[in-house]
């Protein structure tokens, strides 16, 4: 294992998570940081990928242990986990006593899902090979999808949220927004300049941003409208440009001077993903406060 992880979990028993982790799951131990109440977790089978970091009720700081871009996860998250045999993936679990998990078929992927001690939610994606054409009319579609989610909705069940501690729905349609504006300009650096090095120094991946830009207090309107824009505007590009799909960045993340080519139909899969897993994350609130 060489690869540096990109991930963190606060768990509450370091050993226990470790074997869990080791014991249950399969994965193997990296490097241990005992001093430090904290140890690397990683696939056997994929070791220069699939790399987090455990870190135990002792530890401190995180973040100069991971490479970018970072996340450091809260219990009820997910970390996900790319396979390609999902029935032999829950054979194996079963074998080891982890019977519970959910199997779920969406328009993007197959996942195997289940919680470990701690209540991080571990899922094994399969994705789908959804044609060029397949994802770009799910990237188009995501701002009607979006309204449709917020119609009739009062100004004041905006600021709905699932926990005290987790984004209200205001906040998740600027994330949302803010994430398609600062993609789409990194999708206009492949479109124009294909093989391009492009970097986003003034972002953090911790989205540290919805503070400052206040999330929280803003109206939806003109963010609803600038994501509707957007969509329009890449969407147009990619079905008029030759070889859209294929043109590329080179992408270097903040802190990071690795260079990462990422194409443009990557960047549409991606952000098609993206909003529509919070447009369900917005149904999911809506629903926990049905009355």
């Amino acid at each position: 294992m060489t690869r540096q992880p990109t991930a963190a979990l606060h768990v509450t028993d370091l050993a226990a998570s470790i074997a869990f982790y080791t014991e249950r799951l399969g994965f193997a131990l990296g490097n241990p940081h005992p001093e430090a109440d904290m140890a690397e977790v990683f696939n056997p089978l994929n070791p220069e990928g699939d790399v987090f970091l455990l870190a135990g009720p002792q530890a401190g700081d995180v973040l100069p242990h991971l490479g970018e871009p970072s996340i450091v996860l809260k219990p009820g998250q997910t970390i996900r986990f790319l396979r390609e045999d999902m029935e032999r993936v829950r054979a194996r679990l079963a074998e080891r006593g982890l019977a519970e998990t959910e199997l779920v078929e969406s328009a993007w992927e197959r996942t195997l899902s289940l919680a470990d001690p701690d209540g991080y939610l571990i899922t094994f994606a399969l994705l789908k090979q959804l044609t060029p054409a397949e994802t770009l009319a799910r990237y188009a579609a995501c701002p009607d999808e979006l309204e449709a989610a917020l119609a009739d909705l009062p100004a004041h069940e905006l600021d709905l949220r699932p926990t005290p501690d987790e984004w209200s729905i205001r906040q998740i349609v600027h994330h949302i927004a803010d994430g398609d504006d600062l993609w789409s300009m990194a999708l206009k650096a492949a479109l124009a300049r294909s093989g391009f090095l492009y970097s986003q120094e003034w972002y953090n991946t911790d989205n540290a941003i919805a503070e400052p830009l206040d999330y929280a207090g803003r109206a939806v309107e003109p963010s609803l409208a600038l994501f509707r824009a957007h969509r329009a505007h890449i969407t147009q590009l990619m079905q008029h440009l030759p070889g859209a799909w294929e043109r590329f960045i080179f992408f270097r993340w903040p802190s990071n001077p690795a260079e990462e080519q990422i194409t443009a139909g990557n960047i549409i899969r991606w952000q098609a993903r993206h909003a529509e897993d919070h447009i369900e994350q917005i149904c999911r609130v809506l629903r926990q406060h049905e009355h």
